[in-house]
């Protein structure tokens, strides 16, 4: 077996253990001992062999005698491994399959390594006929969270890859492959960022529950600072109606928006969230209007503004909708658990809105005619 390199390990032993490999040569060596114990790593230590002499050694009970080699399969199965790996990263168990070939064999089995970072990193994501990540027979769970790892942050066809440079038609809508599973993120969220390096016009961030059969759809266009729900049955004529709430300032109408602006599904309730690069933000208090150039870096959220009534089934698929052609690039940023701000600073937004009196939802009514 090869021996493991003591820096794969350092990270997962300092929070298991609270040793240090970097630390003094004591540390090292009780490092190395507790994973030459786990039959992991052969830590240098060596027995002190008996000087040659002319005189015969004589065997003694009190000498050494070397431990038989623990089974390596056997430990990683249900020895302090299996608690040890539940602290490695990505880069820890790329490390240490590059390392071991048996460790490797172990770490993409069912139920081991590969397969519990997977269900932390990909908890409530849906991909296609992929389904979630935890609803495969599959053998090899390093190749399934390749695969989720990669499809997560892409756009489905008619685009592809993970950015967006060019909208041929008006009324474009670019879904996201990473659909949304409500029903498993009642204790966890899901949080996905945009990046919006180019805009010629206008775009808003969106999930609907069109793939489950419904024709509903909540928005956040970062431009207005306007949350709004639509419901679309299909009919002809198209009849759209919704409502809508204006959740933060709107921008400065001379320019369009770029920066970031992302969506954060939690215990069935929807966050949207913005920072803008550009710009200037005008509040109206009012019949007064007022301009303020907003802080680039600064992060912006509506807060918890919407349930999960408005949607059929438990499957939200997320997607970019462009008013207008042109040259765009709209990239997604990340798919993660965690949103650029905390839970509590969201929750007192929330509150601070209910507290003000944030206007309230006002309704609305088109045809295809308007």
């Amino acid at each position: 077996m090869s021996p493991i390199p003591p820096t794969a390990l350092s990270s997962a032993l300092d929070k298991c253990c609270g040793v240090l490999l970097k630390g003094s040569t004591s540390d090292t060596l009780c490092c190395g001992a507790l994973l030459h114990s786990m039959g992991l790593l052969d830590c240098g230590v060596k027995e002190r062999l008996p000087v040659a002499c002319d005189t015969p050694t004589i065997p003694s009970k009190h000498m050494p005698v070397s431990a038989p080699q623990p089974d390596l399969a056997a430990l990683v199965d249900s020895g302090p491994y299996h608690n040890l790996a539940s602290f490695f990263d990505i880069w820890d168990l790329c490390q240490l399959d590059a390392s071991c070939r048996e460790l490797r064999h172990c770490h993409r089995s069912s139920g081991s390594a590969w397969f519990a970072r997977g269900e932390q990193d990909w908890q409530g994501i849906h991909l296609g006929d992929d389904g979630v990540y935890s609803s495969s027979s599959t053998s090899d769970w390093k190749k399934r969270y390749l695969n989720f790892s990669q499809q997560a942050l892409t756009f489905a066809l008619p685009f592809s890859g993970r950015e967006i440079i060019s909208v041929q038609e008006a009324d474009e809508c670019a879904q996201l492959l990473s659909g949304v599973r409500t029903d498993m993120l009642q204790n966890d969220g899901l949080y996905i960022e945009l990046e919006v390096l180019a805009n010629p016009d206008r775009l808003t961030i969106s999930v609907t529950d069109w793939d489950v059969g419904g024709c509903s759809s909540l928005s956040f266009s970062p431009d207005a600072g306007m949350v709004f729900i639509e419901r679309a049955p299909f009919s002809s004529p198209k009849q759209v109606s919704g409502k809508y709430l204006n959740a933060l300032p709107a921008l400065d109408q001379k320019q369009s928006f770029h920066g970031e602006l992302g969506l954060f599904v939690c215990a069935g309730r929807i966050a949207f969230f913005r920072r803008c690069r550009n710009g200037k933000v005008t509040s109206h208090k009012g019949e007064s209007v007022e301009t303020d150039t907003s802080d680039e870096g600064h992060w912006e959220t509506s807060g918890y503004v919407m349930d999960l009534s408005w949607a059929q089934g438990n499957l939200l698929t997320p997607c970019v909708a462009f008013r207008h052609a042109g040259d765009y690039r709209v990239k997604i940023s990340q798919v993660c658990s965690q949103p650029p701000m905390s839970h509590e600073a969201i929750c007192g937004v929330t509150a601070a809105a209910k507290t003000v009196g944030r206007p309230r939802w006002q309704c609305f009514n088109l045809d295809e005619t308007e």
